[in-house]
């Protein structure tokens, strides 16, 4: 089985601050990190981490090559990936003491996901690939047709969850959002309302430190979410995300697979950084 990673890549710039910046405030950062990033590499480093066989697809800007070389380092495919003639994607993260963030993102070349490029992708997947999106790259609704037309399983974590109403969304098989991203989609934090709207779709919500929980439609798992000193807690929803996700597809056990995501999160946020915090399959199984 292989993931097929249809995702943002960034070059992040992070900034520890006293706090988050209020509108109007200037604020002295304590240090400036140039780190490597977006939603879609970050969960391509999970899966490849936890022990996934993985194919990131996604456009860079020449001055992103970074970006491919980290992914061929951790064992991730990047045959896909494609130079396009403008900056790579680029976010502006503000990380505090206590560990919360905010963050900025200018899309770049990840907003140059047009349909030509689409296809060139879908010659070279097929229906036993497992197709993982975010809402970081343009032409989602696209992609997600053209996987349904394929017949391959479609994950979708709808983050930012901005105009996700307007996609496709009767094309994908399992959700993992966040309460906000549920709320956005459903009106609601009851996953119960996400299975009216999407009968047929597996739901993932998770809840931050109260945990999380997975809905087939007919029972829910639940995990409680560890507790740990938090340092940085960005890329810990894309950690959980692609942990959960190889454990999952290759074993079907949902509370073991929500266990190794807890666990794989709680690792991560004692550490900074994005990608760079991601443990290992040996550390999240205690080896």
């Amino acid at each position: 089985m292989r993931f097929i990673n249809f995702g943002s890549l960034n070059i992040d710039h992070v900034f520890c601050v006293e706090h988050i910046i209020l509108e109007g405030e200037t604020l002295k950062a304590s240090s400036v990190m140039q780190k490597i990033g977006g939603k879609g590499l970050n969960q391509s480093i999970a899966l490849a981490r936890a022990g996934g066989r993985v194919c990131h697809a996604g456009m860079i800007g020449a001055d992103g090559l970074q970006l491919k070389l980290y992914l061929e380092e951790n064992g991730v495919d990047t045959s896909l990936i494609k130079i396009a003639d403008v900056m790579t994607g680029t976010a502006f993260i503000q990380v505090t003491p206590e560990g919360k963030n905010s963050i900025v993102v200018s899309g770049g070349a990840n907003q140059k996901t047009d349909d030509a490029y689409v296809d060139f992708c879908f010659e070279h997947l097929s229906a036993d690939d497992v197709l993982l999106l975010q809402n970081e790259i343009s032409n989602i609704p696209y992609i997600m047709k053209r996987a349904r037309e394929k017949g391959m399983t479609v994950v979708f974590n709808p983050s930012p969850a901005d105009n996700v109403r307007e996609y496709p969304l009767e094309c994908v098989d399992m959700f993992i959002l966040n309460e906000h991203e549920c709320r956005t989609i459903c009106n609601s934090v009851e996953i119960g309302k996400m299975h009216e709207m999407f009968p047929n779709s597996k739901i993932l919500l998770t809840m931050g430190e109260r945990g999380a929980v997975f809905s087939d439609g007919g029972s829910e798992v639940f995990e409680k979410a560890e507790s740990v000193d938090a340092v940085d807690t960005t890329g810990a929803g894309d950690t959980f995300t692609g942990y959960f996700m190889n454990e999952y597809f290759k074993t079907a056990d949902v509370s073991g697979a929500l266990k190794a995501a807890s666990h794989a999160a709680a690792i991560a946020v004692t550490r900074s950084g994005a990608a760079q915090s991601i443990p290992t399959r040996d550390e999240v199984s205690g080896v």
